[in-house]
C-alpha cells in the first residue's frame, strides 16, 4: 500500500512539475492591428498568432461612412437626421464634420477642403474610427454651427451616438431583409480564417450572387460581395503578426 501510495505521490509530482514549467514558459505570440477600407467604410482588424503561424484571436470591427452619416430621410415634407430637419443636397446633409475635418457634399460626393472624402478615408482610417467611437462628428450648417442631430437612432434601434457607426453594434443589415445578416457574416470569416488560416486563399475566388464563397474547399458561409476586401486586410493582419512573433 505504501508502495503505491508512494508511486501516486510521485507521478503527482512530476505533473504537477511539468504544469509549472509549461506555464513559466513564454508562449511564442504575435499581435497586430491594421486598417483598411470597404466601400468607402474604415475596417480594423486584430489578430493574434502563436509560434507555429496558427492564428488564435481575430476581431473585425467596421464602421460606417460620411455618406452614411450624412444620408437623409424624408418624413412629412421635409429631409431629417433623427428627427432633426437639416439642410440638404440631393437627400444628403450638406456638411458633415467628423473629428477636425469637414465635409461638404456637392457633385454627387463629400470632400473636405483639400481632398474627396474616398482619398482621405484611405489614408486615415484609424483616426476617423477615433472620431467615431468617441462621438466627435456631428452635422452642421453653413456657419458651422452643430445642427443638434442626436444620432440615438439607427435604422429603428435605440443606440449611443459612440455607438452609432459602428457596425457590430448599431443593427447594420439585421431584420428579415437580410437572410444572413452583416454581423453574422463577419463571425462565420472569423471562424473561417481561425479553422484554416490563409494557405488556400488565392484573392481569385468567385461566388453567385446570394451564394457564398469557397476557398481551397472549404465553404466560408461568407456572402458579402466585399469578401475579398475583408480577406485582404486580414491577410494583411496575420503578415504583420507573424512579423511581431516575440523570439
Amino acid at each position: 500500500m505504501k508502495k503505491i501510495f508512494a508511486t501516486m505521490f510521485v507521478f503527482a509530482f512530476s505533473l504537477c512539475c511539468l504544469s509549472l514549467v509549461g506555464c513559466n514558459e513564454e508562449q511564442k505570440e504575435g499581435k497586430a492591428v491594421v486598417y483598411g477600407v470597404t466601400g468607402f467604410c474604415p475596417v480594423r482588424i486584430e489578430m493574434t498568432v502563436d509560434g507555429d503561424g496558427k492564428v488564435g484571436s481575430v476581431e473585425i470591427d467596421e464602421y460606417l461612412s460620411v455618406y452614411d452619416i450624412g444620408k437623409l430621410t424624408y418624413e412629412d415634407g421635409k429631409y431629417v437626421k433623427c428627427g432633426v430637419p437639416v439642410p440638404e443636397k440631393d437627400g444628403y446633409a450638406q456638411f458633415v464634420r467628423v473629428g477636425e475635418v469637414v465635409f461638404t457634399y456637392h457633385d454627387d460626393r463629400y470632400a473636405s477642403e483639400n481632398e474627396d472624402f474616398g482619398d482621405y478615408i484611405e489614408q486615415n482610417e484609424a483616426q476617423y474610427i477615433h472620431s467615431l467611437v468617441t462621438g466627435d462628428f456631428d452635422i452642421q450648417d453653413g456657419s458651422g454651427t452643430d445642427l443638434g442631430v442626436p444620432f440615438d437612432v439607427y435604422d429603428r434601434h435605440k443606440i449611443k451616438k459612440t455607438e452609432w457607426a459602428d457596425k457590430m453594434k448599431n443593427g447594420y443589415h439585421e431584420g428579415n431583409e437580410y437572410p444572413v445578416g452583416w454581423k453574422e457574416d463577419m463571425y462565420n470569416l472569423i471562424t473561417h480564417i481561425k479553422n484554416h488560416g490563409f494557405y488556400s486563399y488565392t484573392g481569385e475566388e468567385k461566388a453567385d450572387e446570394g451564394d457564398s464563397f469557397k476557398v481551397g474547399g472549404f465553404d466560408t458561409l461568407v456572402s458579402q460581395r466585399n469578401f475579398h476586401d475583408y480577406m485582404r486586410i486580414a491577410l494583411k493582419a496575420y503578415d504583420k503578426a507573424c512579423e511581431n512573433i516575440k523570439e
